[in-house]
């Protein structure tokens, strides 16, 4: 990975490059894999470098900081204090995907940040790493042949989610008493012993307090 170290905003591409051109990118669907998709924050082309894509990141968390010291300060930051994107973050992912999908070869990576409301760029050139890349398709590969085609085919996990839901709903709503429906206010066990219900709401059975002793229901009384 080539890096070039952190600058002001002017045209800072046009200059070191000739014929530069940079346009603004929607969903890219790629040629090759049709099943996959990205979307970069531009595409950008010249004479000596020819097309690659471009992705900017703002963090919010580190905008009044150079990268430099974004990175000494914050393990978790993206870059390395040698101004490298590191290859086990997310965005290294990201970039590599992305340059999968649009056939590139490179990436300019931009962390830009604004210390004394002066806006710096640190520009990362990131090389397409194509035994990365080959993962990366196998996994999706797995991901839609093995798991995506078949649900949508069959529904299976849809259906299974369902009889699962299903059954914690039957769970929750058992029914009682005479009246054959769930648990609500104050209730009454039934001490007969062949009883089949069990439990009564007051109310059906014309229940004001609670008795005293052993309490039979209408049906074990006859």
């Amino acid at each position: 990975m080539k890096q070039q170290p952190e600058m002001p905003t002017s045209n800072i591409w046009e200059k070191k490059h000739t014929n530069f051109e940079c346009k603004l990118s929607g969903l890219k669907i790629s040629k090759k894999q049709y099943f996959l998709g990205a979307s970069a924050d531009g595409v950008i082309s010249c004479n000596c470098c020819g097309q690659g894509t471009l992705e900017i990141k703002c963090p919010h968390k580190h905008k009044d900081k150079t990268s430099i010291e974004a990175a000494k300060q914050d393990p978790t930051f993206c870059l390395d204090t040698n101004l490298h994107l590191k290859n086990n973050h997310k965005y290294y992912t990201q970039v590599q995907f992305q340059m999968l999908v649009y056939d590139t070869d490179y990436c300019d990576f931009v962390v830009m940040t604004s210390p004394n409301n002066v806006i710096l760029l640190a520009i990362v050139r990131i090389c397409r790493d194509h035994e990365f890349c080959n993962h990366l398709i196998s996994k999706c590969t797995y991901f839609v042949k093995e798991l995506l085609i078949p649900e949508l085919l069959t529904r299976k996990l849809l259906h299974d989610y369902k009889v699962a839901n299903t059954s914690v709903n039957d769970v929750t709503k058992v029914k009682y008493c005479l009246c054959e429906e769930p648990e609500y206010g104050k209730m009454i066990f039934c001490d007969g012993d062949s009883c089949d219900i069990g439990w009564f709401h007051y109310q059906c059975v014309n229940i004001v307090r609670k008795p005293r002793g052993k309490w039979l229901c209408p049906k074990c009384k006859n």
